[in-house]
C-alpha cells in the first residue's frame, strides 16, 4: 500500500506541471468551452486513469525495461518502435523546456523583474541545476520528490481551492463551447500527457507486485487529478480574464487575496514545475545510452529555450504531441483488446 501512494504521487507529479498549476493549460484545454469545459476535465481525467491501468498492466507482463521495449512490444515493427521513442524522447525534451520556460516566467512575472536575456538565462540555469541534481538519484530521486512534494501540492490546492474558488462557474457559464471540440481537446491533453508518463510508468514497474494494486494506482489516479483539475478552474473562473491574456493567470487572481495567497500559491507553481521537469528529465535519460553528455545537452539548450514564450509552448507544441500520442494508444489499445 505504501508503495501505491508513492507511484501515485510520482504519477500526479509528471502530469501536474506548469501549465496545469498556473491556470493556463487547464483554460486552453477546457475552460474555454465555458460548462462543456467541466464535463471535458472529468473525462481527460478518467481516460487518463485508463490508460495508466492499460499501461502498467501491459508493462508489467512483458520483460519490458525501457520506451523501445515498450514500443517493439506494442507494434512488434523495430523501425516503428525506433520512431515511437524518438517521439517521446523529444516531447520529454519539449516538457523540460516548457518547464524551465513556465519557472522562468513565474519568477520574472511574480517578482516584477525586467525581462532581458541576462535575467531569464540566470533564472534558467538556477533551476535546471536543481533538476539535474535531484535526478542524478534515479527513479529513488524522483520517487523521493513526488512523494514528498506531491501532496504539499494536493493540500494547498484543496485549502486555497475551497477558501477562495468560485464552484458556481459563473464567469465560464457565459461562454459558449463547443462539445465536439471540447471532446477532442480532452483526449489531445489525455494523450500528450501519456508520451510523458510511459517512461515513468516503466520505471515505477519494479514496485509493483499484482494487478489489483494496478487498479487502485489508477482509481486513485482519476479521482486527485478530477479534484485537482475542478478546484484549479473554480479558481480560474474568479479571474477568466487573466487565463486568455496571462501566462500564469492564476497568480494574477492570487494577487487579489493577499500576499499569503501569493506566496502559497507561488510555492505550489514551482513545486508542480519542479516534479513534472525531474519526471520529464528522467524519461529521457531512461532512454539513451550517455546520460551525462545528454545530460549536459539537455541543460544547455533548457536555458537556451527558456527565452521562448511560455503560453506559446503549451498552445501549440502540447496538441501536436497530442495527436503524436494518439499512435501508441491505438497500439495499446489493440493489444490489450488481442489479450481479452
Amino acid at each position: 500500500m505504501k508503495n501505491i501512494g508513492k507511484i501515485v504521487m510520482v504519477i500526479i507529479g509528471t502530469a501536474i506541471g506548469a501549465g496545469f498549476a498556473s491556470g493556463k493549460e487547464i483554460y486552453i484545454f477546457f475552460s474555454q468551452y465555458g460548462e462543456l469545459g467541466i464535463v471535458g476535465l472529468l473525462l481527460a481525467s478518467f481516460l487518463l486513469g485508463i490508460f495508466v491501468v492499460g499501461s502498467l498492466c501491459f508493462i508489467h507482463k512483458k520483460p519490458i525495461q525501457d520506451y523501445y521495449q515498450w514500443a517493439y512490444y506494442l507494434t512488434k515493427n523495430k523501425t516503428l518502435a525506433k520512431v515511437l521513442q524518438k517521439i517521446v524522447t523529444l516531447f520529454s525534451l519539449v516538457s523540460f523546456y516548457i518547464m524551465v520556460a513556465g519557472f522562468t516566467a513565474y519568477v520574472i512575472q511574480n517578482f516584477d523583474l525586467e525581462e532581458n536575456l541576462l535575467v531569464t538565462y540566470s533564472i534558467s540555469s538556477l533551476f535546471v541545476a536543481v533538476c539535474i541534481i535531484i535526478v542524478k538519484y534515479s527513479a529513488k530521486g524522483v520517487i523521493k520528490l513526488n512523494s514528498i512534494m506531491v501532496p504539499i501540492i494536493m493540500l494547498f490546492i484543496l485549502v486555497i481551492g475551497f477558501k477562495k474558488g468560485d464552484f458556481t462557474m459563473q464567469n465560464i457559464k457565459a461562454i459558449q463551447g463547443n462539445g465536439i471540440f471540447c471532446i477532442i481537446s480532452s483526449i489531445l491533453y489525455m494523450s500528450y500527457n501519456s508520451i510523458l508518463l510511459v517512461p515513468v510508468l516503466i520505471g515505477m514497474k519494479r514496485w509493483i507486485k499484482n494487478k489489483k494494486e494496478i487498479v487502485s494506482i489508477g482509481v486513485l489516479c482519476i479521482i486527485i487529478f478530477a479534484l485537482m483539475a475542478i478546484i484549479i478552474q473554480a479558481i480560474l473562473t474568479r479571474g477568466i480574464f487573466y487565463a486568455v491574456h496571462l501566462e500564469l493567470p492564476i497568480l494574477a487572481i492570487m494577487q487579489e487575496f493577499g500576499e499569503f495567497y501569493i506566496i502559497a500559491y507561488g510555492m505550489i507553481i514551482v513545486t508542480a514545475i519542479l516534479t513534472s521537469a525531474v519526471s520529464a528529465q528522467f524519461g529521457i535519460l531512461e532512454n539513451v545510452k550517455n546520460k551525462k553528455i545528454t545530460l549536459m545537452v539537455i541543460a544547455i539548450t533548457a536555458i537556451l529555450a527558456s527565452t521562448l514564450g511560455f503560453t506559446q509552448l503549451v498552445k501549440i507544441l502540447y496538441p501536436i504531441f497530442g495527436i503524436l500520442g494518439l499512435m501508441q494508444i491505438l497500439f495499446l489499445f489493440l493489444n490489450l483488446c488481442k489479450k481479452a
